[in-house]
């Protein structure tokens, strides 16, 4: 089984709902979509909630991974690995769609525990993510911007 792996984004309604719903910037939208239009199951990284499932219910709040200290991205790498491996069945693939600073923590620890993952987009911007994402969809979507 293969599960994509998106980041959260900072443009957040003021609501509890689900997570899927939560994140309303460009970049999420865009990535959201390619997930639900290539691949059967998706979870989404969250600076505070660590490891979603679209499905679950989050209330909104301002917290940015960058943000954290040392210590806090530790703990907050530790638990999400925990996450997701605890969430998915053992001999999970991971694509990782996400940006450097989610996966530079987890990667040492999936790498401990031999799961197997692909990262990709990582060098490049903004906008060229979102376009590579439209792209790449099964399902057509209209532009963004």
């Amino acid at each position: 089984m293969k599960v994509a792996v998106i980041n959260c984004g900072s443009e957040k309604i003021h609501k509890k709902c689900k997570a899927k719903d939560l994140y309303i910037g460009s970049l999420f939208l865009a990535s959201r979509f390619f997930c639900e239009s290539n691949y059967d199951q998706y979870c989404i990284l969250s600076a505070k909630y660590h490891c979603l499932l679209p499905d679950d219910e989050v209330e909104y709040y301002d917290v940015y991974l960058g943000g954290l200290s040392k210590t806090e991205k530790e703990e907050w790498y530790r638990i999400t690995a925990e996450q997701l491996l605890s969430r998915f069945p053992e001999g999970t693939e991971f694509d990782f769609y996400t940006s450097k600073m989610y996966l530079e923590g987890l990667i040492p620890i999936l790498d401990k525990n031999n799961i197997r993952y692909t990262t990709n987009l990582n060098n490049l911007g903004l906008g060229y993510k979102i376009q590579w994402f439209q792209q790449h969809s099964k399902k057509k979507q209209k532009k963004l911007f």
